[in-house]
């Protein structure tokens, strides 16, 4: 999993599959998803999805930028385009589950 910032963001998303997470330090449903996405990482052996993490109080712009003002958010892009966002606390299940059918569609 790999931190993006301002500078970085729209080259790593390019890649073929990625999911984001947009997070806050000082949001308990943000540290528990932070705790999941993590967990996920280590069941994932797909080196076609990326997963990266954003900060979002280290990226002022981001509720204009990703279309949301909300954390935690999950965001599923292929080849850089948007595909599906979800809101809130997610198990290591239903992420899963929303990466395969967000991608079944």
């Amino acid at each position: 999993m790999k931190e993006l910032d301002e500078n970085n963001y729209k080259t790593e998303l390019n890649n073929n599959i990625s999911l984001l997470l947009l997070h806050s330090e000082f949001c308990p449903p943000c540290i528990e998803m932070k705790d999941n996405f993590e967990e996920l990482e280590k069941k994932i052996k797909n080196n076609s999805l990326s997963l990266f993490i954003i900060n979002v109080l280290e990226f002022p712009t981001y509720e204009e930028v990703f279309s949301t003002n909300s954390t935690p958010t999950l965001i599923l892009y292929k080849h850089g385009k948007e595909i599906n966002k979800i809101v809130g606390l997610q198990t290591v299940q239903d992420i899963q589950k929303f990466i395969l059918s967000s991608l079944s569609k």
